[in-house]
C-alpha cells in the first residue's frame, strides 16, 4: 500500500453539522475513498467531542476530520490517536512557538489550558482497521467568550483558551497551520506503518503527557488503582508503577487525568 498523502483531497464547507459525522458517512459509503481525505468546515453547529459531548465550533477555529485507512492491527488502533496528537502539538509549536502538553486521553494544552481536542472513530474488518476518522478541533483565532458561553460549568470555562489568546491577540494563519499538521501526520503515519517505529511515537507521547511522574488514583472500578504514571502502551493503556514496585497497565479508554 502506498503511503497516504494527508490533505491531498479536501472537502471544504462554510458550515456543517459535524465534520466527523460527514467523514464517517463518506468512509462507510465509499470503499474507494482516497486515504487521507479531509473534511474541513469554517464552523459546526453540532460538533461533537469525546463521549459525544458538545464541541462548540465558531468561525476562526480549525474544525476538520481526516479519513485514514492504515495497515494496522486493531489492538494498535490507539496509535492513530497518538500520532494525531503529536502532529498537532508539533504544528502548533512550529507555527506559534507555544509549548504543548497532552492531557489524557485526547486534549492538547497550552499554558495548562485546553486549546485542542481530538476524537477518533474507527471500523474494523476482522482483526484489522478498515478505516479510522480523526476529528480535530483547534481553537485558533476564535473568540473565547463565544466558546465559554456554550459550556456548562465554571471549571470548564476557566480551562479553555485559543492560540490567539495565548499570543496576546495575534492571529495565526490557519491555512499555514493546517499544512503543517498534514505534513506531520504524513511523517508519523509513515514512521509506524512503513518503518514500524511505534517506539518513537510512544516515547514522544510519554514526554508530552501531563501527569508523568505523578501519583495517580484511578478509580475505574470498585477497586481503585494507585501508582506513579510512567508511560503508555501502543494499545492505549497507561503504565503505572505501584508502591510495591510492581508495574500495572490500566486500559486508558474512559480514563481522564
Amino acid at each position: 500500500m502506498e503511503p497516504p498523502t494527508i490533505g491531498q483531497k479536501i472537502h471544504y464547507y462554510k458550515i456543517l453539522p459535524s465534520t466527523q459525522d460527514l467523514a464517517v458517512s463518506m468512509a462507510e459509503s465509499d470503499s474507494q475513498i482516497l486515504n487521507g481525505t479531509a473534511v474541513v468546515a469554517e464552523s459546526q453547529n453540532c460538533g461533537r467531542g469525546r463521549q459525544n459531548g458538545r464541541w462548540v465550533s465558531p468561525p476562526g477555529g480549525l474544525w476538520l476530520s481526516i479519513i485514514l485507512k492504515p495497515s494496522l492491527h486493531a489492538n494498535r488502533s490507539a496509535l492513530i490517536n497518538f500520532i494525531a496528537i503529536l502532529a498537532i502539538c508539533e504544528a502548533i509549536e512550529t507555527k506559534t512557538c507555544l509549548q504543548c502538553k497532552v492531557k489524557w486521553p485526547n486534549d492538547i494544552l497550552v499554558n495548562n489550558k485546553k486549546v485542542c481536542g481530538i476524537i477518533v472513530d474507527a471500523a474494523l474488518t476482522g482483526k484489522y482497521i478498515y478505516y479510522s476518522v480523526v476529528g480535530i478541533g483547534i481553537n485558533v483565532n476564535v473568540d473565547i467568550q463565544t466558546i465559554i458561553q456554550g459550556l456548562e460549568t465554571d471549571q470548564k470555562r476557566k480551562s479553555i483558551t485559543s492560540l490567539k489568546a495565548e499570543r496576546c491577540g495575534r492571529f495565526v494563519n490557519r491555512r499555514s497551520l493546517l499544512k503543517i499538521i498534514f505534513e506531520r501526520l504524513n511523517y508519523y503515519i509513515n514512521s509506524f506503518e512503513f518503518d514500524n517505529d511505534s517506539i518513537g511515537v510512544l516515547r514522544n507521547m510519554t514526554r508530552r503527557l501531563e501527569g508523568i511522574g505523578k501519583t495517580l488514583i484511578i478509580d475505574k472500578s470498585k477497586s481503585p488503582t494507585t501508582g506513579q504514571l510512567i508511560g503508555i502502551c501502543s494499545e492505549g493503556s497507561l503504565i503505572l508503577s505501584k508502591d510495591d514496585g510492581s508495574i500495572t497497565k490500566i486500559l486508558g479508554q474512559g480514563i481522564s487525568i
